[in-house]
């Protein structure tokens, strides 16, 4: 169901109520959340995706994206920094969090990123 992020939230959650200890159904319907601007939903799901999981990438990286949109700048960077120490290749998170350090005007470190 491409694109139907409601659904996917009801198929993410019966998915958790099947296994909850899947990381990964969290940080889908983490996801889905946040495509659809519930960012402090999302926020939720990915906290419990990284405590299953506290090397999933990904769920680091998006709870960055949605503390950003909820102007927790500090948080965002924390994230997108432990996304990095995970994946240092991760180039999406090195531009995300050079942008977020120009946004906050810590331009050194937006140019170091």
């Amino acid at each position: 169901r491409k694109g139907d992020y409601k659904n996917a939230v009801a198929d993410f959650t019966s998915a958790i109520e099947i296994d909850p200890k899947n990381a990964d159904f969290y940080h889908n319907r983490g996801f889905s959340h946040r495509k659809q601007g519930n960012f402090p939903l999302a926020v939720g799901d990915y906290t419990t995706a990284i405590k299953l999981n506290p090397r999933h990438c990904r769920a680091y990286y998006n709870r960055a994206f949605s503390f950003d949109r909820m102007q927790k700048y500090k948080e965002a960077i924390a994230d997108y920094s432990k996304a990095l120490e995970i994946e240092p290749d991760n180039a999406t998170a090195y531009h995300n969090r050079g942008s977020l350090y120009e946004r906050i005007g810590r331009l050194q470190e937006a140019l170091a990123d």
